[in-house]
Formats: structure tokens, C-alpha cells, sequence
């Protein structure tokens, strides 16, 4: 079976407390581009967590595509989480992007946490579907 390409799991096996905790294991969805105030817009991801960690995020950043894909912001981070599921919608403001009209966008999304021993782990880089706008 294969993954859709906006969802996707990771899991660090090798990160435990001690014996008893399970492994850490955390699925992030990545949802497609959709209208803000009119001018503007947001996407959406979800993180769910299970097994031995302390805590997650996620980072997310809006890309374009003129002539291929290209980053329009920075790394923004969510919410720091400390329960099992984790809702962050992320926006962009459509008057810092130089390059006003119709293209096609999408949210680029990493989910991190902290496993149970301290230890920082990271998720691959998800995509959310992209759809075509117009940023005013």
C-alpha cells in the first residue's frame, strides 16, 4: 500500500527511557492550501503521538511554484504540544510575497518531539497537496 503523498510516519525505536516505555511513534498530515480574510492564506497539519515522549511540534513553511518550487517563508513553529494530538493552522499574508497573482501553493510541514530519554527527533518533510490562488 502505498502513502498518500501529504501524510507520513516516523518512529525512533532506539528512544526509550527504559525498557517498560514504548517506542515513540508520531503520524503527520499535511492538508492543502485554502483561503484566509479573502487576500490571505492558511493550511492546516495534524500530529498525532504515541509511545515514550515528553512533548511535540510542528514546523511548517508556505512555498510557491513560478517555474518550480520555492520557499516564500521562513521556518515557522507551532505550539509546543504535551499531549497525544496536535492541531496547528499556519497563515500567510499574501502582501509579503513579491510575486502577486495566480500560482499554485502548498504547505511544507515537519513534525518533531521529544522522546522520553530527552532526545530530539524529526519526521521527514511532508507535503501538502497544492492548490492554484491568487494572492492580492
Amino acid at each position: 500500500m502505498t502513502k498518500p503523498c501529504n501524510q507520513g510516519s516516523w518512529e525512533e525505536s532506539s528512544h526509550r527511557s527504559d525498557a517498560a516505555t514504548a517506542p515513540l511513534l508520531c503520524t503527520l498530515y499535511v492538508g492543502g492550501v485554502v483561503p484566509w480574510n479573502l487576500s490571505n492564506l492558511q493550511a492546516g497539519t495534524s500530529e498525532d503521538c504515541s509511545g515514550g515522549f515528553q512533548y511535540q511540534w510542528t514546523n511548517g513553511q508556505f512555498a510557491d511554484d513560478i517555474g518550480g518550487w520555492h520557499r516564500i517563508t521562513g521556518s515557522i513553529q507551532g505550539p509546543i504540544v504535551y499531549g497525544a494530538h496536535n492541531d496547528t493552522t499556519f497563515f500567510y499574508q499574501c502582501n509579503s510575497n513579491p510575486n502577486w497573482g495566480q500560482y499554485d501553493y502548498r504547505l511544507e510541514a515537519r513534525g518533531y518531539a521529544v522522546a522520553s530519554d530527552g532526545t530530539q527527533v524529526s519526521g521527514y518533510l511532508e507535503y501538502g497537496n497544492s492548490s492554484k490562488w491568487t494572492c492580492q
